[in-house]
């Protein structure tokens, strides 16, 4: 069962605005509403304002000056949309919160955890069968070394490739994405993703990501295989809302090593490397955790 993060109980008394009527609303929605006095929605889209969901109200930004109500985002564009309320609307910033990514997920690994790791398993037997080099990174990377299985309010699967490794990577996709069908007996999709903007050394129209997604099942976690740019100082990869750097030596190289049962490669300073991308405290859980707590990154405001 969902339980809602401590932030989100500090709420409790307030009217509640979910920022975002898209699938991140929906599951805020549908994770929250038995905790919070949620009473709309809101949305920038034209289209969508004056109209319901979920048989509530969904508003204008300018519309929600009228209300009383606590707004939170349901977005990984949090700091863009809180940036243009403040600038295009009368609400003071104490009223703007970001939803927890926990929030925002539609299953997590709590409750899917052999399933992740079978699919995780599938994916790095195929990389290292083709002998491409990888690793697990970000919240895969996190949980396996540190509790060695998968952090239980995530939901996707992270793995980083050399932007060398690209082309490898993509013509590996179809028979990977086959595996993953015959072990799951479900159908997955693959979307190539690019950048929007140039970062470092990351420039804009290059391959930031793969994504492989199951399309006949929204429980199974979907994979990201982040594009890393290098130099000799930096390591540079982008999501859509940000670009985030890190120190080039902490994966200049990759070992294997066994984590919740399964062979998994690993950055040559995995601690260095997490203590960079999620601070000092990386060895503490926190399911509170979002991306507006990374230290490392530099948002795409534009």
């Amino acid at each position: 069962m969902f339980k809602s993060p401590e932030p989100i109980h500090g709420l409790k008394q307030l009217e509640i605005v979910i920022f975002g009527t898209g699938a991140a609303g929906q599951r805020v929605f549908d994770n929250l509403n038995k905790d919070l006095k949620i009473i709309g929605f809101a949305d920038n889209d034209v289209q969508k304002q004056n109209t319901l969901l979920n048989g509530l109200p969904v508003f204008s930004p300018q519309q929600l000056e009228a209300t009383s109500a606590h707004v939170v985002v349901a977005s990984e564009f949090y700091e863009q949309i809180r940036k243009s309320l403040l600038e295009e609307t009368a609400l003071d910033e104490s009223r703007i919160s970001q939803a927890p990514a926990s929030a925002m997920t539609s299953s997590c690994f709590g409750k899917h955890h052999v399933t992740g790791i079978c699919i995780l398993e599938t994916i790095c037997k195929g990389l290292s069968e083709a002998k491409l080099d990888y690793h697990i990174d970000a919240g895969t990377l996190l949980g396996l070394y540190r509790d060695e299985k998968l952090i239980p309010w995530d939901d996707d699967l992270d793995i980083a490739v050399d932007s060398s490794l690209f082309s490898a990577l993509k013509n590996k996709m179809s028979e990977i994405k086959t595996s993953l069908e015959n072990v799951t007996q479900e159908m997955w999709g693959l979307d190539e993703l690019t950048s929007e903007h140039t970062f470092g050394n990351v420039l804009k129209g290059k391959p930031r990501s793969l994504k492989l997604a199951c399309t006949s099942n929204d429980d199974l976690a979907s994979v990201d295989f982040f594009i890393k740019y290098r130099c000799t100082k930096h390591s540079d990869y982008c999501l859509a809302s940000r670009g985030i750097r890190m120190p080039a030596n902490l994966s200049e190289s990759t070992f294997e090593k066994v984590l919740a049962g399964i062979a998994v490669r690993l950055p040559n300073d995995t601690e260095g490397y997490l203590g960079h991308h999620y601070g000092k405290d990386w060895r503490t859980p926190n399911p509170n955790w979002s991306l507006q707590d990374l230290d490392n990154s530099t948002i795409f405001y534009s």
